[in-house]
């Protein structure tokens, strides 16, 4: 009977599929019934049950779960349906149902809200938010939400939890498995179609006796081609021009292993599918991962990368790609290093264990002279203890000589043939012998191994300096990590933002507009900038800043409500009324854009409109409303 019903729905999809000349999705109930033993599996992992609909049908029917910080928050299911519940101080309830539950028992239970009013007053946009707590399975109880800040709520907003903008919502959804979208089928979740693309096609092909064609298989697509797959979902949603490690934890394993050592010095690079399966979870996973690691990194490998010194054999995950738990997410950091925080030591030092292997690229950095005698003293103040970097600047006449010869990551092969092949003998944070180089005399130096890693915890050092009042320590120290790592993008912004916060705005701006150069394509250095100008009182630039900053990152509500404001100030009220209500599509809780809205409605002589906004704005923040027309 099945094989019959098959046959009949063989046909269904041959006859759709040439009517409309494309491919589209048949579901995973279609894909299960030639590969029962995959889908069955399949079936079972953490992807395929990633959407929990709107009731989370394994949590119990007298499921009830609360936490209190500020707030009292509860969870709890009520019949068929979920409902989260704040209660404010003031002791009144605000009640919404839950519509979408997504996650599992491993990772947590996130809760998406609708929102569409307050008390009666629409949104600029129907919302989702996503609940300022989830449920952990394994803890046991609601855990703080990632991306919702542990501070105190000081708005309505940030007491609901995070609203998701319109990108974010379609990612969202998509990504975990809306049911009928993308081969989700009628449960949703994550199956085979979301990887191997629609299936039609598929269908058509095995009709005419072609069962490998019409559909994508990655274990014949290009190690880079396999991981594009992945990235659909697990590259993260901001852009983060120059990120640290923390950046790339959540959902953002793809980018993480592409800023990986391991991923840049091999080559051809490796799928995910190289230590995944993604048809189980299998706790096989760790074996399998270890045998990828050993691939290159074993005496029994023919040209080896560098050996363990601390274990050869075993234990490579929880050393270099440790867990890592953000709420009631367990999180594995997918940018594969040593961690020089876990203060392991090595007790095997012994020779052998270095690379085989010549780098592709390494972080360099270099002093150039005229003369020889002029490089041999430079190389033996830097081998006294001196800075490289002083010594660079103070000495080298190359253009890096300001930020310290630093020249970022090279590939070698682009270096000269002197140059490369000096810089390909380097070990990290060693320094090269006097080398010629046309009329040049160079000292190159491989940076340390853990050189980003020294400047974070000296910005870290900086940003504690900042929070304790004391600017003039907190920019030094930033100073200091940018000479340890000229282009820390976090540190050079940090050091701006001080400046400005310190009275000396045309400083920001100058060290501001240093940060977009080195990084045209980052919306946070844009905004730092924007700002700026801002405070410059030079409108103009200010405004180009912030559709600069717009044009990076469309989901910027702050970039327009400053934008919207310097319309204001020059009283084209149509103009920032525009560009404000295109903020509260992005972002509809926003008090803030709610309230710069009615002061333009209001100028504008939309007075019905400007009060409904002043209402809105007030409900969602009663205080910074009560701030800005104190103000006025």
């Amino acid at each position: 009977m099945k094989r019959l019903w098959f046959i009949s729905l063989l046909a269904a999809c041959v006859c759709s599929a040439s009517q409309d000349g494309g491919a589209h999705y048949v579901g995973p109930e279609t894909c299960a019934l030639c590969h029962q033993d995959i889908a069955a599996k399949q079936k079972q992992t953490a992807m395929a049950n990633t959407w929990q609909g709107s009731f989370a049908p394994w949590l119990p029917a007298s499921f009830r779960a609360s936490v209190g910080d500020d707030f009292t928050y509860e969870i709890k299911r009520e019949g068929e349906t979920l409902k989260n519940v704040v209660e404010f101080p003031a002791g009144t309830k605000l009640s919404l149902p839950i519509s979408i539950a997504m996650g599992g028992r491993r990772h947590g239970l996130g809760f998406l809200l609708p929102v569409t009013q307050i008390d009666g007053i629409p949104l600029a946009r129907p919302t989702l938010v996503q609940a300022r707590y989830a449920w952990s399975q394994e803890k046991a109880k609601l855990l703080l939400a990632p991306g919702c800040a542990a501070a105190k709520p000081q708005s309505l907003e940030s007491a609901l939890g995070l609203v998701l903008s319109p990108t974010f919502e379609a990612r969202c959804l998509s990504c975990h498995g809306q049911p009928s979208r993308l081969g989700s089928g009628n449960n949703g979740g994550v199956h085979c179609e979301s990887c191997h693309g629609p299936g039609s096609q598929h269908l058509v092909a095995i009709g005419h006796g072609n069962p490998k064609e019409g559909i994508i298989n990655p274990k014949r697509l290009s190690a880079d081609d396999s991981m594009a797959i992945c990235a659909r979902c697990h590259v993260g949603l901001a852009r983060f021009s120059d990120p640290s490690p923390d950046d790339l934890l959540v959902a953002n394993q793809v980018r993480a292993i592409q800023s990986s050592e391991c991923f840049l010095q091999s080559r051809t690079g490796f799928p995910c599918t190289l230590c995944h399966d993604p048809h189980t979870d299998s706790a096989a996973l760790d074996t399998r991962a270890i045998s990828a690691c050993l691939g290159c990194h074993s005496g029994k490998t023919n040209l080896h990368a560098a050996i363990c010194p601390v274990n050869a054999a075993t234990g490579c995950i929880g050393c270099h790609m440790p867990s890592v738990e953000m709420g009631p997410l367990h999180l594995v950091d997918h940018l594969i290093r040593v961690h020089p925080e876990q203060q392991i030591h090595a007790a095997n030092l012994g020779s052998g264990l270095g690379t085989q292997i010549r780098p592709i690229s390494e972080y360099l950095r270099l002093i150039a002279t005229k003369t020889a005698e002029s490089a041999v003293s430079a190389r033996e103040r830097v081998g006294k203890g001196e800075s490289f970097y002083k010594v660079a600047r103070e000495t080298s006449v190359d253009p890096t000589a300001d930020i310290g010869g630093y020249l970022g990551r090279k590939m070698l092969a682009q270096l000269s043939a002197d140059l490369s092949g000096e810089a390909g003998r380097l070990a990290y944070g060693e320094i090269s012998p006097v080398v010629q180089s046309g009329a040049r005399w160079v000292v190159l130096q491989r940076l340390p191994r853990d050189f980003r890693w020294d400047a974070e915890q000296l910005q870290s050092q900086a940003e504690d300096f900042a929070a304790r009042g004391d600017a003039r320590a907190a920019i030094e120290k930033a100073q200091q990590a940018l000479m340890v790592y000229p282009q820390f993008l976090r540190a050079i912004r940090f050091i701006g933002i001080a400046f400005a916060q310190s009275g000396n705005a045309k400083k920001a701006a100058a060290v501001l507009g240093t940060a977009t150069r080195l990084y045209p394509q980052d919306p946070s250095a844009a905004f730092a900038l924007a700002s700026t100008l801002d405070l410059l009182d030079d409108k103009a630039a200010a405004s180009e800043a912030y559709r600069r900053t717009i044009l990076l990152d469309a989901d910027s509500p702050p970039a327009y409500a400053n934008l919207g404001m310097i319309a204001y100030s020059s009283a084209d009220w149509q103009s920032a009324i525009a560009t404000f209500r295109q903020g509260l599509q992005i972002d509809p809780l926003s008090a803030e854009l709610n309230y710069d809205l009615s002061l333009a409605l209001s100028r504008s002589g939309e007075t019905a409109a400007a009060s409904q906004a002043l209402s809105l704005a007030r409900r969602l923040d009663p205080g910074l409303v009560e701030s800005r027309e104190a103000r006025k």
